[in-house]
């Protein structure tokens, strides 16, 4: 392979489970490889520009079906002859190097857009910088199993107690850097195994199971549109995918004419 190029991810893409489970092997594949490591969740990827192609989910000879994107970018790499290999179960042998200032170090894969690249602790933390400071949302995680509307409802317990606003993870393509701190939640109450808790980890967020019934103070609650000290309510922002602590003249401002109404159909 060519030294730090990239290399793609491909798989099934028909599905947002489809799509997490590539972004799942894109992180996995940059684990275990030490390069940056592309999702390809479309067909418009060069596949000649990078190293490899690794493939999630069935190859073109199996007996199945890899879905269109897939198909289409293990033929062209059959037609260029570039390597095509399933995804790989263990660390490569030898050193891995940062994939920012190439120095041979531990590595982490962080998201940066469509890629997910191996940095080290130092370049990690300097990448991070200030993007997300403590007024910052917070990222709400759940696991594999727990509904959306499940999650939905636990997040407005988050807002309503924390008085911040508190952004549902619906998918895996967040920048972590940009919240103030990672809440995972299971209705089962096991641990949620997500990539975003990783990178979250990894950049020094604070990862905290949520647990609505933990006794914490209640803080001071402000709108988070005019900072006044009236009182406010969890209003559902479908655009944002978030609760945000609003009082009801921002509400009705922004179109909204009772900010509980957002509980009914949360399931939906």
């Amino acid at each position: 392979m060519m030294p730090y190029a990239p290399v793609l991810v491909t798989g099934p893409t028909d599905t947002t489970d489809d799509l997490d489970a590539l972004q799942a092997a894109t992180y996995g594949v940059a684990l275990t490889t030490g390069r940056t490591a592309v999702a390809a969740t479309h067909t418009a990827f060069d596949v000649s520009q990078f190293a490899a192609l690794y493939v999630a989910g069935p190859l073109v000879w199996d007996d199945a079906d890899s879905g269109f994107v897939s198909t289409l970018l293990q033929g062209e790499a059959f037609m260029i002859g570039a390597p095509v290999e399933p995804i790989p179960a263990e660390p490569a042998d030898g050193p891995t190097f940062c994939n920012h200032c190439f120095e041979p170090d531990e590595t982490h894969p962080v998201r940066v857009g469509e890629a997910w690249v191996p940095l080290c602790m130092g370049c990690l933390r300097a990448a991070r910088g200030n993007v997300a400071g403590d007024t910052a949302p917070i990222l709400f995680v759940g696991d594999d199993a727990t509904e959306l509307g499940d999650l939905r409802a636990a997040a407005f317990d988050a807002c309503d107690q924390l008085g911040a606003t508190v952004v549902v993870a619906e998918h895996g393509n967040y920048d972590v850097r940009r919240f103030s701190a990672v809440l995972t939640w299971s209705p089962t109450r096991r641990a949620v195994a997500s990539p975003l808790v990783a990178e979250a980890l990894l950049c020094g967020l604070t990862v905290e199971p949520w647990d609505a019934n933990d006794g914490r103070p209640a803080p001071v609650m402000q709108c988070s549109t005019c900072d006044t000290g009236r009182e406010v309510d969890p209003v559902w922002v479908a655009e944002r995918g978030a609760w945000v602590p609003s009082c009801k003249p921002c509400a009705r401002r922004a179109g909204i004419a009772d900010p509980m109404n957002f509980i009914v159909g949360l399931a939906a």
